[in-house]
């Protein structure tokens, strides 16, 4: 790798794979996650404020006469009798994390698995807010092992629910947000709970040496090779409501209408638990399930629980529902370059959530912003970065200001995806006005008569130096501008039969493409920018040239430049990846079209722990670019560009009400359908590029 490259920040992907920083479980749309930190700081909760807020609760196993407990507040030992578990693996799905104990307690196999259900499209189940909490043991000694199983709050309150579940606490807790840039913090108050969910549980308070604990306990008689399981639910409950202003309309959490108080919640995990966990089993099969290795899969379950702690389900006033979400720790709402790695996994399993933002972006832009009226709005066709922060959507909090030309399409392109994986064009014909005069301005973003950018250039790769940032006629914005204007004209076509309109952004597409092959293309890959000015390392190999093509492969439509040399391009850099991960993962995803198997190996930016940064959820979409499955839902259409064996889900054409995930499988280079109902219109077809 040369001095440049690393001035450029493309680093070797040496790391191994499933060592990743911030291990997290976290519940959709209600704000409620908890931290996991194996080898001495324990669990930490960090929806409910900060992430040193001290979550009062104590779940421990009785093991040969000593208590061992999961810090969740306290990362020492308790005392002589009660010890702590500071030596922990995390194992994972999709809505679980299992902590296995590594410590040294003779005869039993411990460990705890938390549960965060989540269904798609089941507003309910997936946000109210709480956990179920199992503790597992197994003997694996020769003689029968005795004990208890202990899960409480601190001895401050105790309620009952009316059909006698124990609520061993429902203790109040304060947390203190701070809004981002302009948006002013706030102090709210939650409700926390915690039951027990299995009958032969019996109160009891205990002493250690830092608390009282008010405890529901089970107890248990292992026979060798006997594995018990026990459950208990953790809750919460916000107290205040209208906590988010959307263009000044007080908007509650979701899940606070009919889940006001801690005890409904716990009441409501109780009820549902056998259902919960059969509809949260059945998503996690989705993942759990596909053909590829392991550590992609734990890599999708690690990124997905982060992208969930930053997610907001709230309730407008006319009890509509409304989704937004938190560009992780920056508190900053629906920030389009972020959305734009997140919509596969949105049009795959819950469009709705898509066609929200959609609409919070598109009435953002047409209030403008008020206290910076030059960056965005109607006036100047730039769409916003975000559309607000903290508490309040109303206009960009994002202080270095938009990001002209690739929000302006990714809105644009968010809108295509949305079209080709439902079949649904009414959202398009809605925005239509707006889709044209975010791509009018991107026509007119070309001074120079290459067709690509040359204003408005500022991009996503904020952190990088100019060259990368910010940089006249770059290819990686002239790939997704020429992109955007290519499903523009189409969708025009397709959805309104308007060739006319359509043409000059066909046209402006086409400009793009034939500078890039005459000018961007060095003998075997692309180059960073065509600009006139010739920076040094402008002729650099880069990682980022297919990651503005991504949805064209999506949806089997053609590329916009020569899948050949996209191939010598890819192999260049297919071990290298920017400080972004998600960047790499764009780049992999858009391989396995071409018939690349890349690494699929990544670390997260060391300056985002804590963060809950969920650019690289984007690696969901690996459950289709696997198999290169392209879908084309308007012209029920299915293409497959590899010969991977395997059955392939396709959760975009689910029936998630009836519980059905059709199938295509893959044997032999031949591909068929599963045999469902919903694929029995759709032509499937083997292709290749």
């Amino acid at each position: 790798m040369s001095d440049r490259q690393k001035e450029l920040h493309f680093i070797q992907a040496d790391l191994a794979p499933e060592r990743y920083e911030d291990q997290y479980i976290s519940r959709f749309g209600s704000r409620f996650s908890l931290q996991f930190h194996p080898k001495g700081r324990g669990v930490l909760p960090v929806g409910l404020g900060p992430i040193n807020t001290n979550l009062a609760a104590f779940f421990a196993a009785e093991i040969d006469g000593e208590l061992w407990s999961l810090p969740l507040q306290y990362p020492a030992g308790f005392d002589r009798t009660t010890r702590s578990i500071d030596e922990f693996s995390i194992h994972r799905s999709m809505t679980t994390a299992v902590l296995k104990s590594e410590a040294d307690h003779p005869g039993i196999d411990l460990e705890w698995e938390f549960t965060s259900p989540f269904y798609p499209q089941d507003k309910l189940l997936s946000s109210a807010p709480f956990f179920y909490a199992t503790a597992r043991l197994r003997n694996r000694s020769d003689s029968v092992q005795t004990g208890r199983v202990l899960g409480g709050l601190e001895n401050l309150e105790t309620r009952c629910l009316p059909d006698q579940i124990g609520v061993v606490q429902a203790m109040s807790v304060a947390a203190a947000f701070r809004g981002p840039e302009t948006k002013p913090g706030r102090l709210l108050h939650y409700q926390l709970g915690m039951a027990a969910l299995d009958s032969g549980a019996h109160m009891e308070l205990v002493e250690t040496s830092c608390a009282y604990w008010q405890t529901a306990q089970y107890d248990y008689a292992l026979a060798p090779g006997e594995t018990l399981e026990f459950s208990f639910v953790l809750a919460c409950c916000l107290e205040e409501k209208d906590i988010v202003s959307y263009h000044g309309e007080p908007c509650s959490l979701f899940y606070q209408r009919e889940l006001a108080t801690v005890e409904a919640v716990i009441a409501y995990a109780a009820d549902n638990y056998a259902e919960a966990l059969r509809k949260s089993r059945a998503f996690d099969a989705i993942v759990q399930n596909a053909p590829f290795p392991q550590h992609m899969k734990d890599f999708i379950y690690w990124n997905f629980h982060i992208y969930l702690g930053g997610t907001w389900l709230l309730r407008r006033p006319s009890g509509q529902s409304l989704y937004t979400n938190y560009e992780g720790g920056t508190g900053y709402f629906s920030t389009i370059d972020v959305e734009y790695n997140l919509a596969p996994f949105y049009a795959s399993f819950w469009p709705e959530l898509l066609t929200d933002q959609l609409s919070i972006w598109a009435e953002t832009y047409q209030r403008g912003n008020r206290r910076r009226p030059f960056s965005s709005g109607p006036r100047h066709r730039i769409m916003s970065h975000d559309v607000g922060g903290g508490f309040v959507i109303d206009e960009q909090v994002y202080i270095p200001g938009p990001m002209p030309v690739e929000e302006n399409c990714n809105y644009i392109l968010l809108h295509y995806l949305y079209y080709r994986y439902t079949g649904d064009s009414s959202l398009f014909s809605r925005y239509r006005v707006l889709c044209c005069e975010l791509a009018d301005y991107v026509l007119e973003t070309d001074v120079s008569g290459t067709g690509l950018p040359d204003i408005g250039t500022n991009n996503t790769l904020d952190c990088f130096d100019k060259l990368l940032r910010d940089m006249d006629d770059q290819v990686f914005l002239g790939v997704k501008a020429g992109t955007a204007l290519r499903v523009l004209g189409a969708m025009l076509e397709d959805i309104d039969g308007d060739s006319e309109a359509a043409q000059p952004y066909a046209q402006g597409s086409e400009a793009i493409i034939d500078s890039l092959e005459a000018e961007a293309w060095q003998q075997d890959h692309y180059v960073i920018t065509i600009s006139r000015s010739k920076p040094e390392g402008w002729d650099t190999a880069s990682p980022l040239t297919t990651n503005g093509m991504a949805y064209l492969f999506f949806t089997g439509q053609p590329l916009l430049l020569d899948a050949e040399r996209l191939r010598s391009d890819m192999l260049l850099t297919q071990q290298d990846y920017t400080l972004w991960p998600s960047m790499g993962v764009w780049r992999d995803l858009t391989a396995f079209y071409l018939g690349l198997r890349p690494s699929t190996e990544y670390k997260f930016r060391p300056d985002f722990r804590n963060d809950m940064y969920p650019r690289s959820f984007n690696a969901v979409a690996m459950l289709q670019a696997w198999a290169g499955i392209g879908v084309d839902v308007p012209n029920k259409r299915l293409i497959v560009c590899s010969d991977a064996d395997g059955r392939f889900p396709l959760p975009m054409l689910a029936d998630w009400h009836a519980g059905v995930v059709p199938e295509i499988v893959v044997k032999n280079g031949q591909v068929v359908s599963d045999g469902s109902d919903l694929l029995r219109d759709f032509c499937i077809e083997s292709a290749s590029y």
